[in-house]
């Protein structure tokens, strides 16, 4: 008899106890699917053995393998989904660290999982797991493991010279006793380093080699923002999932300037495709007055760039002098009046879907029947629908913090977030029109938001 065959004789609460896997720790799991995977796995046992068998599958060797067969799955699961906020179409060929880091201070232990380091930027997923009760108690304290004087922190050199990062987390990963988190740097000075609140011990992150670095001089290249600085483009190193754009501003207003230039590039491929700065996925991620520096959330292949465009002009990836190039279409930035509103205890910050998209040149058509507007614009297809939780591009569905649409009136409005991942248009900044820059003064009639047509 094979084991498949004994698993037919347990009904569901005999299997469930058997799995002994709690919900937040695994994948849901079907006993069919159990029943498959095992019988895909074992050997038929001897008959000699099948009453043995079947007591000894009764009282755990059943649960023990069955745990063991979906221990590859759910590591692979684990892999997908730590990157899945940072390169939501996955990390291609990039080699993800994946060598284990561990240091602890008694009642908590801190593991480097993962890691993905370059020129640019790092990117860190870590975990924290309880050694202790003490350590269990911290581990569900938010003022410990994410407040000011968290448990974690990073530097380039030394606990005194803590770096600015962003978290995030994994709650459904975590466990009573393990929480994932991840982290990401920008402005990067050499090796990023862990350190764990209560250990002298540290880790230090291990830059991926297999990204090198493309630079492409801009040679001083003019442009003007749309709030009245002026920038000098001095270069931009891409290596594949960052970047840093190196500049000096001439000028800058006096209440402090939020557009930064790279919004304005434009990246010319070898087969000739052109990639306005939504569609290859620049978000940036710090700047300054002499640089910005962001990933691309769509993985970029430096070897396949040709050049880049600012101001109609093209400078070449192999340094030949600058060419003439022109523009499909106008890269001028455009203003469009938002709606702000709270949504499901969110902001929504939408903008008319038609009056902006046609002005684009792209087509919308509705569907009343299913509420839901279908959008074409250089070559991708997005479906919206009022107050859905998702969007389609494409046919992939994509989920949203908030309504990725809404209609008001009788006109349905796409939320700032929704243009950029559902059509790669690039959500530059907010302006208010009256209020200046002074945000505690705005009021929704006041409110615009600038965007570049990509």
């Amino acid at each position: 008899m094979r084991i498949s065959e004994l698993l037919e004789e347990l009904d569901a609460e005999e299997l469930n106890a058997l799995l002994g896997l709690p919900e937040s720790e695994a994948p849901a799991v079907s006993a069919r699917a159990v029943r498959r995977r095992v019988s895909q796995t074992l050997d038929e046992d001897p008959i000699e053995r099948r009453r043995h068998m079947k007591q000894l599958l009764k009282k755990g060797v059943c649960a023990a393998l069955i745990a063991a067969s979906l221990i590859t799955a759910s590591v692979a699961a684990y892999q997908t989904d730590f990157w899945k906020s940072w390169f939501p179409d996955g990390t291609g060929d990039l080699a993800v660290n994946t060598e284990k880091q561990s240091i602890d201070n008694g009642d908590i232990r801190l593991t480097l999982e993962q890691s993905l380091a370059d020129d640019n930027m790092t990117f860190v997923v870590y975990s924290l797991t309880a050694l202790t009760g003490q350590g269990k108690k911290l581990l569900y304290d938010e003022n410990y493991v994410g407040g000011i004087d968290c448990a974690v922190s990073a530097s380039y050199a030394s606990p005194d010279g803590v770096v600015g990062y962003s978290m995030g987390s994994y709650p459904e990963q975590d466990t009573p006793e393990q929480r994932f988190f991840s982290l990401g740097t920008s402005d990067y000075s050499g090796p990023v380093t862990l350190h764990l609140r209560g250990s002298r011990q540290t880790i230090t992150v291990p830059r991926t080699q297999n990204m090198p670095t493309v630079t492409i001089n801009l040679q001083n290249a003019e442009i003007q923002t749309p709030d009245g600085s002026r920038c000098r483009l001095q270069s931009l190193d891409l290596t594949g999932m960052t970047y840093r754009l190196r500049y000096d501003r001439t000028y800058e207003p006096a209440t402090g300037s939020w557009y930064d230039p790279e919004a304005s590039l434009c990246f010319v491929l070898l087969d000739g495709t052109l990639q306005t700065a939504g569609q290859a996925g620049l978000e940036q991620a710090s700047s300054n007055a002499a640089s910005s520096t962001g990933r691309l959330s769509r993985l970029f292949a430096p070897d396949q760039l040709e050049g880049v465009v600012v101001n109609g002009t093209e400078y070449f990836a192999d340094g030949r002098a600058p060419a003439a190039y022109s523009l499909p279409y106008d890269m001028s930035p455009v203003e469009a009046p938002t709606l702000r509103t709270d949504l499901n205890g969110r902001e929504f910050l939408g903008t008319p879907l038609r009056a902006l998209l046609e002005q684009f040149g792209g087509t919308v058509s509705w569907d009343s029947q299913t509420q839901s507007a279908s959008v074409s614009y250089r070559g991708v297809t997005c479906v919206l629908t009022d107050g859905g939780a998702f969007l389609l591009r494409d046919g992939k569905q994509i989920e949203t913090l908030t309504p990725a649409a809404k209609i008001f009136d009788g006109v349905m409005y796409i939320d700032s977030a929704a243009l950029r991942t559902g059509l790669d248009v690039s959500v530059v900044g907010y302006r208010l029109r009256d209020a200046g820059f002074d945000y505690s003064r705005q009021t929704e009639d006041d409110s615009v938001i600038w965007l570049i047509q990509p």
